[in-house]
């Protein structure tokens, strides 16, 4: 008999107590089952290549419950260091930016499994595990893959453990999971292959330097004039902390001119940005920076201008004057165009869902 048909049927046998399982007490364990939680929504963040953060469709748009961490279960992948200072595990990088140039911003189906909490104590946390599928999967995620439990879907964590970037856990019997895990041991690919992980662990944090430090960097940053970016975090509406490829480092970043609204609004700019930008790929060009180390500049995703996309939402308010040490930013007149138009809108503000 196949491994996994006998597996199915001692499970099957197990689930029906039949003779040697008639007095069979399951061992105790921190996990916990999840029913009637599945959801669809929008990928926002990659924590790492095994911790995944999606919006829920079916959540107001802004509510602090809509976004909701998702762990993928029966897998583990090479973990990322707890702050700067701590040396992320070997393809730790890769995995995580593996997803994130195939899935940030896609639309994905969750199916909650179950909850375990970690560790001992009354504050020990409590993570929820599920499976996560994308939905119309490109060439290159079905091939690394190599099955579809659904039609037109992929398992996410099939995907990550055929390209060699997660193990499964073996007490889980997952037959699809353990194949691409074989195809990514047979190939070499990933953890499983002889070399050392290549991206670079340290990077240089203008973010926790000084403000003179910020500042050597600018004529570089200004010479190039668009620079490609990565969104690392949203701080704010209007401000950002990027990762920018080829100087290895982070800054802080801000809209030039923009200004995105304060409270009872806060919370709003935030979701907006961390749907429209958080972790995608975007291009900066960069005016000045501030007394705080702070770049100043605009920012676009694809062709669109990510300030003009605030200010239409009227979750920003455009400055008219600026400094000195200041320029006219490229698309000024886009963003006048954009807080004039939501000026004529009859409602104070308008907001809706990406």
């Amino acid at each position: 008999m196949a491994a996994a048909p006998a597996k199915t049927a001692e499970l099957q046998a197990n689930k029906s107590r039949l003779r040697m399982w008639t007095n069979y007490v399951p061992p105790a364990t921190s996990s916990k089952a999840i029913r009637d939680r599945n959801f669809t929504g929008k990928v926002v963040e990659f924590v790492s290549g095994d911790c995944i953060i999606v919006a829920d469709d079916s959540l107001p748009f802004g509510s602090p419950l809509a976004e909701r961490r998702v762990n993928l279960s029966s897998i583990t992948c090479p973990k990322m260091g707890r702050d700067e200072t701590e040396k992320p595990a070997e393809y730790a990088r890769e995995a995580r930016e593996f997803l994130r140039t195939r899935l940030i911003g896609k639309q994905v189906n969750v199916q909650m499994e179950y909850s375990r909490t970690i560790g001992m104590g009354d504050g020990a946390p409590i993570l929820d595990f599920g499976s996560v599928f994308l939905f119309s999967p490109d060439d290159d995620a079905s091939a690394a893959a190599g099955s579809q439990p659904q039609p037109g879907m992929i398992n996410v964590a099939e995907l990550v453990v055929g390209c060699g970037f997660g193990q499964v856990i073996r007490y889980i019997d997952y037959d699809a999971l353990l194949a691409a895990e074989s195809r990514a041991i047979s190939l070499k690919k990933g953890i499983h292959s002889a070399k050392a992980s290549s991206a670079p662990w340290h990077i240089n944090d203008l973010t926790m330097s000084s403000a003179e430090k910020a500042k050597d960097f600018l004529p570089a940053l200004q010479r190039r004039g668009r620079n490609p970016a990565v969104v690392d975090h949203v701080l704010s509406g209007h401000r950002f902390k990027l990762y920018i490829p080829r100087e290895n480092c982070s800054i802080a970043f801000s809209f030039s001119g923009v200004i995105s609204r304060d409270e009872p609004y806060s919370d709003e700019p935030i979701a907006l940005m961390r749907r429209k930008i958080m972790q995608r790929n975007v291009e900066i060009e960069v005016e000045t920076v501030d007394e705080t180390g702070t770049f100043l500049g605009s920012l676009w995703e694809g062709k669109t201008n990510v300030a003009v996309t605030l200010l239409e939402a009227g979750l920003a308010k455009l400055q008219t004057s600026f400094g000195a040490d200041h320029r006219i930013p490229p698309d000024a007149h886009l963003l006048a165009q954009a807080e004039r138009f939501q000026c004529s809108r009859t409602t104070e503000s308008v907001f809706w869902i990406i």
